[in-house]
């Protein structure tokens, strides 16, 4: 299984240290290319790498737009619901990823996970394109005592090559 996934997932995130609080609206765009092996007919492991662009919006006095790049990289499971030989199949993901924070001088790391159901629609017997949607969770850790947490929907459009169907 080679393939990968475009979203965009919108977030309400919240953003504090000791003397310090601020709340947001986000808007990500992730691209995360995957890789995995059919471990039986219908479930599949592997690896999945995510890189993100974010634009904040701060909704708290003082307002203010931001743009931050982030790298993730960790293993997902995948299990698809109905027969291999249907035109079309339903599925479940889940994926958990560690990564790298980058914002100006600012670095950490983060944790990713996401739970996803969907459906992938076969062009053939290698080729199909996919749409799923669920939860997202992170968290991240920036140095000098910086945590941010998000959680929210998100939504995925791709497209998979099944070396072997």
């Amino acid at each position: 299984l080679i393939g990968g996934t475009g979203s965009m997932t919108t977030t309400k995130s919240n953003f504090r240290t000791i003397t310090y609080y601020q709340e947001s609206d986000e808007l990500k765009v992730n691209i995360s290319p995957n890789i995995g092996y059919f471990l039986t007919n219908k479930f599949a492991a592997g690896l999945k790498q995510t890189f993100s662009w974010i634009k904040i919006e701060v909704t708290t006095d003082g307002g203010g737009f931001t743009n931050v790049k982030r790298y993730d990289l960790g293993p997902f499971v995948r299990y698809y619901i109905l027969q291999k030989d249907k035109p079309f199949n339903l599925f479940t993901e889940a994926t958990f990823q560690k990564g790298l924070y980058w914002f100006d001088t600012r670095k950490g790391n983060r944790l990713t996970l996401s739970i996803l159901g969907g459906a992938e629609f076969f062009f053939n017997e290698s080729i199909g394109v996919e749409i799923n949607a669920g939860y997202l969770s992170k968290i991240e850790d920036i140095k000098n005592g910086y945590k941010s947490m998000d959680k929210g929907l998100q939504v995925n459009i791709g497209l998979q090559f099944h070396l072997m169907r």
